[in-house]
């Protein structure tokens, strides 16, 4: 599946989910990573409430219900939060996340997808190919302690395409569930959060 697949892939759930609530109550919440979203229909008006996780998925939304307007609602109401992260500190630990892919493309497209997330601004993104692999390896080696070494090097033996990103501790999470759930990576490693300073810290 290349990148324009999964692009594809990714807007079909959203429309579906959009069909499913102008054709009643709905229990999934918008297919969104960190999305807590409740549709309702209230006469011919559209209400939209909950938290969304970045302001790039509420306008998506917005733009979404503006073009149903018509379509089978007469108007609609957003009422649509940013999930506030106040109860984590950020900036204190980074945590490095390491997803395996079927082909180059599938991690190009989740590298790119990551990227496209305002609010993750990733301090490492790299994607790393079964073709490139040695001359690639004192880079993606860098980002990695040495005993996660084997895992990539197992992956890139067996075809597989590997993505390494590094979040701040409080987007890693979020950062998994778009790895699992929009990039679909076959598995994602999270690794144990590191101090600003490069120590890693233990989490009781």
């Amino acid at each position: 599946m290349n990148s324009g697949e999964n692009e594809r892939r990714i807007r079909e759930r959203k429309r579906t989910w959009w069909t499913q609530v102008l054709a009643g109550p709905v229990d999934d919440t918008y297919p969104a990573p960190g999305a807590q979203v409740i549709a309702r229909l209230e006469g011919e008006t559209l209400v939209i409430s909950g938290t969304v996780a970045t302001e790039q998925d509420r306008r998506e939304i917005e733009e979404d219900v503006n073009s149903l307007i018509g379509n089978g609602i007469a108007e609609a109401r957003i009422e649509l939060e940013i999930a506030s992260d106040s109860t984590e500190e950020r900036g204190l630990l980074s945590q490095t996340l390491v997803g395996l892919f079927e082909s180059e493309d599938q991690a190009r497209f989740a590298a790119s997808y990551l990227s496209s997330q305002e609010d993750l601004h990733p301090t490492a993104l790299r994607v790393v190919v079964p073709q490139k692999r040695n001359i690639a390896a004192g880079k993606w080696r860098q980002l990695l302690p040495k005993e996660y070494w084997k895992d990539v090097e197992e992956a890139l033996s067996a075809s597989r395409s590997v993505l390494i990103v590094t979040v701040d501790e409080t987007l890693a999470f979020r950062t998994r569930e778009i790895l699992d759930e929009e990039t679909r990576s076959q598995q994602t490693r999270v690794l144990p959060p590191v101090a600003a300073s490069g120590e890693r810290v233990g989490r009781a």
